[in-house]
């Protein structure tokens, strides 16, 4: 109890004590933030903003931009449909390189190369099983079996995610992505852990050019509510959804470094913050993403 009240008040104290300081930060240099992702038969649009200060509260959009973008003999110049966005009139073709190259007024260029990967061949999902086991919490998961065909004359990148298609009572639907997870150690060996997650990346190191069979895990909308409480069925005919990308090399490093980056910007009381995390880019001359995918999705009713 004294250890306790202790705790209390060296947190008081330090709650009651306020001096403003003044820091002067480092000039920093102007570059241009570009973030795409080319995804593929659809209409190709990129958004342009600029770097900023560590208190500014929101991006620093861009809307004098000229916009470029290259595709063999097309080039074609990005109207701007909303505050920092441009868009093509050039859709994203598989296994086409995209070139982008961006000039606004008081910014270095920045360009950037991306090619569209291939649609995954031989997909699909079976297997759904419901109630399969409990997690430690005491809520059900279910299972899926996915499947699919590996090209063998490349190195390929995935990224999966599941959603329920669940209906309700009133007679409207719920869609929402569901949290999954997998020991299977093609998953498990690329992501580290196997904690939920909406989405998994994982690359074809183990299994090049072979068919792969992957067992999944995840914890179903059709218990409960769709915020997640667990009880009976709400509907015994709810569709699974998986979606699977065949995504290029720069999304996968992007998309894996992520949460790093984030997670090292979060701020603990006792901790403080973590140390910061470069986060990686592909765009030269300024800073951001331009990647690239390929979806395929299946179906299974309950």
């Amino acid at each position: 109890m004294k250890r306790y009240f202790c705790k209390i008040l060296f947190i008081a104290i330090l709650l009651s004590c306020e001096r403003e300081v003044d820091i002067e930060l480092p000039a920093f240099e102007q570059k241009l933030v570009i973030n795409s992702f080319l995804d593929k038969d659809s209409i190709i649009r990129i958004s342009v903003a600029g770097t900023g200060s560590p208190f500014d509260e929101d991006p620093n959009w861009i809307d004098d931009a000229t916009v470029i973008l290259i595709c063999g003999a097309n080039c074609d110049t990005l109207v701007r449909i909303d505050t920092g966005l441009y868009q093509s009139t050039l859709t994203a073709v598989a296994l086409q390189e995209y070139q982008v190259v961006i000039q606004a007024p008081g910014y270095l260029a920045a360009k950037a190369k991306e090619t569209v990967p291939e649609t995954v061949s031989g997909f699909e999902i079976s297997n759904l099983r419901d109630s399969v086991a409990t997690t430690e919490e005491g809520s059900f998961f279910s299972e899926f079996t996915l499947m699919f065909d590996d090209n063998p004359n490349a190195e390929n990148f995935y990224e999966v995610s599941a959603f329920n298609l669940v209906h309700l009572s009133n007679n409207g639907y719920s869609l929402r992505n569901v949290p999954c997870f997998s020991n299977d150690p093609i998953v498990y060996s690329d992501n580290n852990q196997s904690d939920y997650r909406l989405t998994f990346l994982f690359n074809d190191a183990y299994f090049n050019g072979q068919p792969i069979t992957i067992k999944m895990n995840f914890l179903p909308d059709a218990y409960g509510t769709p915020n997640g409480m667990q009880g009976e069925l709400v509907d015994p005919d709810y569709k699974l959804i998986v979606v699977l990308r065949s995504v290029s090399e720069s999304y996968y490093r992007y998309k894996k470094m992520l949460p790093e980056h984030l997670n090292a910007q979060e701020y603990d009381f006792w901790q403080g913050q973590g140390d910061p995390v470069e986060m990686f880019t592909n765009i030269e001359g300024g800073y951001g993403i331009f990647g690239a995918y390929s979806t395929v999705r299946d179906t299974l009713s309950h």
